[in-house]
């Protein structure tokens, strides 16, 4: 939460690459809400909700990941500044 709070509060964070931290912070914090979600029985509307709140949100969470890291392979094996203009592709992706 602190960093999603930091990155709303200050705009001189609001680069790119705080962005990707940003994004991935909230896709933590929806899976952790997920997390504490205790349904009293199985096959129950909270617990369907609960499922699908701790799947999508860890798979968002390993995507993320994967997306930061094609960003590092891009600027260090291929000396690649400019990886804000893959941006488009990692929300489709």
């Amino acid at each position: 939460a602190t960093i999603i709070l930091c990155y709303i509060r200050c705009r001189d964070l609001r680069k790119f690459a705080f962005k990707l931290v940003f994004l991935i912070s909230i896709s933590d914090c929806m899976s952790a809400i997920g997390d504490f979600i205790s349904p009293p029985e199985d096959r129950c509307g909270p617990c369907m909700f609960q499922a699908y709140l701790v799947s999508i949100f860890n798979l968002a969470s390993v995507l993320w990941t994967a997306c930061i890291g094609h960003c590092l392979y891009r600027a260090v094996r291929h000396h690649d500044m400019d990886v804000q203009r893959f941006e488009i592709r990692y929300h489709i992706f």
